[in-house]
C-alpha cells in the first residue's frame, strides 16, 4: 500500500505527462499572431497551472501550508492569467518540469533557483 506522499507524487506524476501531451496540441507563433482562440486557450492553460499548484499543495502532506500556499497562489491568479496571454504554455511546462523533477529527485538545495528561475519567466511574461 503506497503512503500518502507516493500517491500524490504520483498524481503529480501524471498531470506533468498529460501536459507533455496536451502542450503540442496548442497554437503556434503563427497562429497566435493571428489572433485564433487565445482567450479560450489561455483559459485552459491557467487552469491547468492552478492545478498543478493545488496538486503540489496537496503532495506537502501539510495542511497548514497546502492553505496557505493556496491563498497565495489564488491571489496570483489575475496575474498568472495574464502571462498566459503571451505565450503557448511551453514556459509553464518548462517551469512545472523543473519543479516535478527537484521533488522526484528530491534534489531540495536545487528549489531556490528553481523558484528564482520560474518567477524571473514570470516577471519577463508580466512586462509584455
Amino acid at each position: 500500500m503506497k503512503n500518502l506522499r507516493e500517491v500524490n507524487d504520483d498524481i503529480l506524476k501524471e498531470w506533468l505527462e498529460f501536459r507533455e501531451e496536451t502542450i503540442l496540441c496548442y497554437l503556434n507563433e503563427e497562429d497566435k499572431k493571428h489572433g485564433l482562440f487565445i482567450d479560450e486557450i489561455s483559459e485552459k492553460i491557467l487552469k491547468n497551472d492552478m492545478d498543478f499548484h493545488h496538486i503540489l499543495g496537496e503532495a506537502s502532506c501539510n495542511a497548514l501550508a497546502s492553505r496557505i500556499y493556496y491563498f497565495v497562489m489564488d491571489s496570483f491568479r489575475a496575474s498568472i492569467s495574464h502571462t498566459h496571454k503571451h505565450q503557448n504554455g511551453e514556459y509553464v511546462y518548462k517551469a512545472h518540469s523543473q519543479i516535478y523533477h527537484i521533488i522526484e529527485s528530491k534534489a531540495y538545495d536545487d528549489i531556490e533557483e528553481c523558484i528564482k528561475q520560474t518567477i524571473d519567466i514570470w516577471y519577463d511574461l508580466l512586462q509584455d
